[in-house]
């Protein structure tokens, strides 16, 4: 399927139109499920964000969703926002797990980090900042291939439980995340998988 730029908007809620099966990823303000289309009869993965997105974050959704979608960071099929602006993206079906889900070697976990160094520094490069970085924004497949889904989330929703070791002070303090506050996330990341 080829991507689609512009946002498709659905009459009713993202659950009418997929079925949703089971979470295999979470960042600080999205979730990620195995999904089944019920329009395309296939299986995919479906992440959508955990709370509707005003006007000035649905604009900022689309843009790193477009900037990314081509790249081999993320297979995005297609994106939009159901009646209530909840965003989604639709990715293809893939057998992905964390980073660290094998307990592999430390030069094992050296390749994969730097993947995700490698990953977030393409990111950067298309000009795309995220914010909200944690362990669960690189994900791997069964070939070792680095995926990176980090995009789907809302840079200006870097908290939650769990992440708030990956949010940089600043951020803390009302500042914007910049490409710094990513490279901060990123260091974080580096010590949990070393540490």
């Amino acid at each position: 399927m080829l991507f689609k730029r512009q946002p498709v908007i659905l009459d009713g809620p993202i659950e009418a139109f997929y079925s949703i099966d089971h979470v295999v990823g979470r960042i600080p303000s999205a979730v990620g499920y195995q999904a089944y289309d019920k329009k395309a009869k296939k299986h995919c993965v479906l992440w959508m964000t955990e709370q509707p997105l005003d006007d000035k974050r649905r604009e900022g959704f689309c843009r790193r969703v477009r900037t990314l979608a081509r790249s081999p960071l993320g297979p995005v099929q297609k994106f939009g926002f159901d009646e209530s602006n909840v965003g989604f993206v639709i990715l293809q079906q893939l057998a992905v797990k964390k980073m660290n889900f094998d307990e592999p070697s430390a030069g094992e976990l050296s390749i994969r980090f730097l993947k995700a160094a490698m990953a977030l520094k393409a990111v950067h490069d298309r000009g795309v900042v995220c914010g909200n970085l944690s362990d669960d924004c690189f994900m791997l497949d069964a070939e070792g291939k680095l995926y990176f889904v980090g995009f789907v989330g809302d840079s200006a929703d870097s908290g939650g439980v769990g992440y708030e070791i990956f949010r940089p002070p600043e951020l803390g303090q009302g500042a914007s995340a910049t490409m710094s506050s990513d490279v901060y996330a990123l260091s974080v990341l580096g010590l949990k998988l070393f540490g």
